[in-house]
């Protein structure tokens, strides 16, 4: 998977539509990850990688995802907890 080949379609859809949604959904239509996506958001936009993650997370494009996201996101910030409490 290379991490930034979805760059230049989003940037060409973004230029031509002028609009984020409508180039995310491009980018995952030719197979782009949510990964993927991030990277073209932060890249094109120039934007840090928590500005482009909120832009992703909630997208319509991605909204699918959704709470299989956050769900995993918690579940690593419980693990850390723990981690954090265990070894101090």
């Amino acid at each position: 998977m290379e991490i930034e080949q979805y760059v230049e379609p989003f940037r060409t859809t973004l230029d031509a539509s002028g609009d984020v949604e409508t180039a995310l959904a491009e980018i995952r239509r030719l197979g782009a990850s949510q990964l993927q996506s991030l990277f073209a958001v932060k890249t094109v936009l120039d934007l840090s990688i928590v500005d482009g993650d909120h832009i992703i997370l909630n997208s319509p494009t991605w909204s699918d995802r959704y709470q299989e996201v956050v769900d995993l996101r918690d579940q690593v910030a419980g693990f850390m907890d723990r981690y954090r409490t265990r070894n101090g």
